[in-house]
């Protein structure tokens, strides 16, 4: 299968679903006024760009004795279900409020960094399994969730720093959109 306008736009879809909840967490964490450093970003990015190929790996191994109409289905109905619980979805805010810490203390560390990349890939493994139609070009999909994911998690610090402790920005419902449209460019 060669890499055509399509499956590099559908990939896009993909990864930048995923990166939202990055995104949301990094803002989160500088409206807190807590820096995430350049070496921990790089730690959540790798950790979560790994998961979601992992997930893809995975796919393929169960893909092949299913009959290809059930795994269009399948996927639809994992990423359309990921979707529909995402735009509903609040609970990475309430996880980050939970466990961030006051003003005085704004280090963080990379076992932290481990911790919120493994928090934030929970989603990225189940995409992979059900995007795994994509699976041909893991090596795209891999540096397309570096670079998204980088870039999600050092402006998301960097803007959070920016914008006021009180914020209510919200963009989960936007990854559920995401993955509700990459659901149905599964029958297209």
């Amino acid at each position: 299968m060669s890499l055509t306008i399509p499956i590099l736009f559908e990939s896009f879809i993909l990864v930048f679903a995923v990166c939202i909840d990055s995104f949301v967490a990094s803002f989160a964490y500088g409206a807190n006024k807590v820096k995430i450093p350049i070496s921990s970003l790089f730690i959540i990015d790798f950790i979560s760009s790994s998961i979601l190929v992992i997930g893809f790996l995975l796919s393929s191994i169960i893909r092949p004795p299913i009959p290809k109409n059930m795994i269009d289905i399948l996927c639809f109905i994992i990423l359309f279900s990921l979707g529909v619980i995402k735009l509903f979805d609040n609970s990475l805010k309430i996880l980050i409020e939970k466990i961030q810490s006051d003003s005085r203390n704004v280090g963080f560390s990379p076992k932290e960094a481990i911790s919120l990349s493994m928090a934030l890939s929970l989603d990225s493994i189940a995409v992979g399994l059900g995007a795994g139609a994509v699976n041909n070009h893991l090596f795209i999909i891999f540096i397309l969730s570096c670079m998204i994911g980088f870039l999600a998690l050092f402006w998301g610090n960097f803007l959070g720093q920016k914008i006021a402790k009180k914020s209510s920005l919200n963009l989960s419902w936007l990854n559920g959109l995401l993955l509700i449209l990459l659901a149905i460019m599964k029958f297209f």
